[in-house]
Parts: structure tokens; sequence; C-alpha cells
């Protein structure tokens, strides 16, 4: 792990942290700031690097500083080796200190910048949004407004503000996957008129296995999980799973993931998809119709690169 023994950090030009007057600079700067290491309790030096700069993969434009691959900048900027002595640590370790000291405490997506619900687009997730005809302005619709129910103004234009003009209602707001975000608790409580979910039915929570492939684990989790802690912050509901994370918004005990089906895909010298049906094999190589030689591969089963099983094929 490198937490603990980080000595300094390593931050790309774009942070938010770095200097925005600096941007066109090919050379890295010292911030005027240090960082905690909240592990070993060393005050870390703030290192900026150029988007050119070679070294480790950063995770959402920063990182821990490298004192070997990094040497270049630890001699430029004196970097003073600071390592307390620490007992070896685990992942789940470092996870429960930076739980304990609260400023952490689970590991978070490598890639992912615009987390969960927090990114807006033309479709307005998660706010119910008024778009102008020419999509360039967009407001939301005003809490005396909601909730407003599926079919009611959709699709009619309104004048709804002087700012948005001949506008149209968004007939879809959030993703499948937002909706889907609270079925857990409602599936206990279906005919309650006056709440999401009673306490009394709540306290039947956490889930104890959820189920499913990597679409859940990797996308739905993310939503359900976040709409959990949404309503366990605003008191709507308390599912009651103790986790170092939180121990009242967890809504999952364990996750039971059942793999990937893949199949057979076919791809061009363009790296264009050919579906399996127009697929000839010829001499132990698979061709295109037009005679064209094709690449064979194993990946995820999906209509775009079609490799999919028809029911009908998989029961002869």
């Amino acid at each position: 792990l490198s937490i603990p023994k980080a000595t300094f950090v390593v931050l790309r030009q774009g942070h938010p942290l770095s200097d925005p007057n600096r941007a066109n600079v090919d050379s890295p700067y010292r911030l005027g700031i240090s960082v905690l290491n909240g592990i070993s309790g060393v005050w870390m030096p703030v290192i900026v690097v150029p988007e050119t700069y070679d070294g480790p993969e950063m995770h959402l434009n920063a990182r821990c500083g490298d004192e070997v691959a990094d040497s270049v900048l630890v001699e430029e900027f004196k970097i003073k080796s600071d390592r307390r002595r620490l007992m070896p640590m685990s992942l789940r370790d470092v996870e429960e200190l930076a739980a304990f000291g609260r400023y952490g405490g689970y590991m978070t997506s490598r890639t992912l910048q615009d987390w969960v619900v927090s990114r807006q687009r033309s479709w307005g997730t998660p706010i119910p949004m008024i778009l102008s005809a020419d999509g360039k302005t967009a407001v939301p619709i005003a809490d005396n407004k909601l909730p407003l129910l599926q079919g009611e103004m959709a699709g009619k234009k309104v004048d709804y503000c002087r700012k948005v003009k001949d506008s149209l209602k968004l007939t879809l707001w959030t993703p499948s996957l937002i909706l889907l975000g609270w079925y857990y608790l409602r599936f206990l409580d279906p005919h309650n008129e006056n709440a999401l979910i009673s306490q009394e039915a709540a306290a039947r929570m956490p889930v104890d296995i959820y189920v499913g492939g990597i679409e859940h684990a990797a996308v739905h989790m993310f939503f359900a999980r976040f709409i959990s802690y949404f309503l366990t912050d605003i008191g709507v509901t308390v599912v009651g799973f103790c986790s170092f994370v939180n121990e009242e918004a967890e809504p999952f005990r364990n996750l039971i993931p059942q793999g990937i089906v893949r199949g057979r895909t076919f791809t061009d010298s363009n790296g264009k998809y050919v579906p399996n049906a127009e697929v000839i094999m010829q001499d132990k190589k698979y061709l295109a119709k037009d005679g064209t030689e094709l690449t064979m591969d194993y990946e995820k089963m999906s209509k775009s690169k079609g490799n999919g099983l028809s029911d009908a094929r998989m029961a002869s």
C-alpha cells in the first residue's frame, strides 16, 4: 500500500487545488500547502506536474508520490524522507483508520470522475428540468410544482418562465438505475400511501444477500447505496446495517456476483463488429460475406456486438 509510506503528494495540472494561472506551464511546481498523511502522521508537500508528466497512474488527477518513480521531483524539490515505523497494514486497516478519522473509509473508482448523480446532462438527472427549444438554457422546475407525475404536461410546450420560452418539459429526468435505487425499500411496504416505507418495515433491512452481475455490482449498487445514504441523511429511513463506513446507511450486507456471460465476437480491420450470423468459416479462418478476414474474440454478450444467443437457439 502506498498511503502509509507516502511522504509527498503529486497532483496533475487541472486538479482543483492546482494553480489555474499556471495552466500552460510545462514544469512541475510546489504548492504553498501541506497535506497530512492520516495514516502515518507525516505532513506531506504537494507537487503539481504538467499533463505530459510521465509517472504512475493518477486517480482523479492525484496520487501519492513515489520516491523511486518520482526521483526527479524528490531531487528538484529536496523532499526529505520522513517515514515512521508502522506495523504492516492491509487495505482494510487503512480504510478503518480513515473512517475513524472521518476523512475517508472505502475504495472509490479510479476512473469515474462524475460521481453517480452529481452530474447534470440535458436530460436533467436528478432534477426535473425545463429545457429551451434550442437546448442552450435549462432551469429546474420549482419546488411547488413537484412532484410532476408521469405524463403530466410531458412533452408539451410550456411558457414556464421568461428565461425559457417555447420550451419542453423533459419526459425522462433520471436514468432507470436511479428509479431502481430505492425499490428494495418499497418491496417491504408496497401499499403504503403515506410514506416511502414505514419505520416498522425498514427495521427488516438491510438486504442480506444481493445477487447480480457485474453491471449490478459496478453500476446499480452505486446508485442504490447513494440513494440509501441520501434517505438516511434526510431522516427518511435508517436501514440499520452496521459497517465501518456508515453504520446506518449501507443497504446490502453481501454481494454475490455471478460473473459475465461471454460470446464470440468478430471484428474487421477497422474494429467494426460483424454479427455472428454474417460470419463464414473457411479454411479455419473467419470471413465476412465479402471475403474479408475477421478477428475472433470472446467478449460480453450484447446486441451491439451481435454475439448474443436467441432463446430458440439455446433451446435447440
